[in-house]
């Protein structure tokens, strides 16, 4: 064992205290995406198709299906409320089986891609 002559009592808390690893963030959090962005990598990779993908490209795949299933379920919360409940439900899903609301959501969807600069 080691002696240490400290000056100061901060020094020494701080020369036997380890230091505390930091955690790593995996690439959902860093693209600030909830689904998670590995899972569809793999999912790609394992398929009939057996494509690999690489990381941007799974990061804007989930990207695009994080916001599809966003809009839907938005869709689906409308008619919810519409119908006066406080849970979606499956009997709110066949309701967006109406072509002019997928088509105001496909207007949506392109009014923010322009909104951003992305080019179609």
């Amino acid at each position: 064992m080691t002696y240490v002559n400290c000056v100061l009592v901060k020094d020494c808390v701080s020369l036997t205290m380890k230091k505390k690893r930091k955690h790593a963030t995996d690439l959902s959090a860093r693209a600030g995406l909830v689904f998670p962005v590995k899972h569809f990598q793999q999912t790609f990779s394992d398929g009939k198709l057996k494509q690999t993908v690489d990381e941007e490209g799974a990061v804007f795949f989930t990207g695009v299906l994080e916001f599809l299933v966003a809009e839907i379920l938005a869709l689906a919360g409308q008619d919810a409320v519409l119908k006066q409940s406080n849970k979606i439900t499956l009997h709110h899903l066949p309701g967006l089986q109406d072509r002019r609301r997928y088509a105001e959501l496909l207007e949506r969807s392109k009014e923010e891609k322009e909104e951003v600069g992305v080019a179609t």
